[in-house]
């Protein structure tokens, strides 16, 4: 369980980045409501990536007794982040290893027509740019996949029955 550490604070920069992200969500929740479930996604991320740096300094290294509370606590932040690592790595694979025919498309049809974008901003540009949001994706979904993994197993290794 050496990893567990490293992992749980490589996932703190990308926590913060998509608590962010969902900060600024949250206004399109009133227009659009299907992305209240992206919302709800997001935050139990950022709230499991916390809660589980808790977890490391309080009960792993701290030797603290874990309550039933806070496990639960943990478990259900950690089922809806490991959905949504999941669906990050699927999207990212698929994203990286399809042709860019219907991504190009879009771009030209939508990105690319819009007044007041710089010629700078060419079409090359804009697919780069889709690939390295989906790099990312794919590191946070494997990261947040092993690390989720490995909350369960120390949360059985280190539970103990109190309220």
């Amino acid at each position: 369980m050496k990893f567990y550490p490293a992992l749980t604070y490589l996932l703190i920069p990308f926590a913060i980045l998509l608590g962010l992200m969902n900060l600024l969500s949250l206004a399109f929740v009133f227009v659009n409501p299907s992305v209240l479930i992206l919302v709800f996604g997001l935050t139990c991320f950022v709230l499991h990536t916390f809660s589980s740096l808790r977890f490391l300094k309080q009960v792993v290294k701290g030797g603290q007794i874990l309550t039933t509370k806070f496990k639960d606590w943990i478990k259900v932040n950690a089922i809806a982040s490991f959905l949504l690592c999941f669906l990050f790595f699927y999207d990212a694979i698929y994203a990286l290893s399809a042709n860019n025919v219907a991504l190009t498309k879009i771009i030209k049809e939508n990105v690319l027509q819009q007044p007041g974008i710089p010629k700078e901003y060419t079409l090359d540009f804009f697919l780069s740019m889709f690939n390295v949001i989906y790099v990312v994706f794919l590191l946070i979904g494997i990261i947040g996949i092993v690390q989720i993994t490995m909350t369960f197993r120390l949360l059985k290794r280190h539970y103990t029955i109190t309220e």
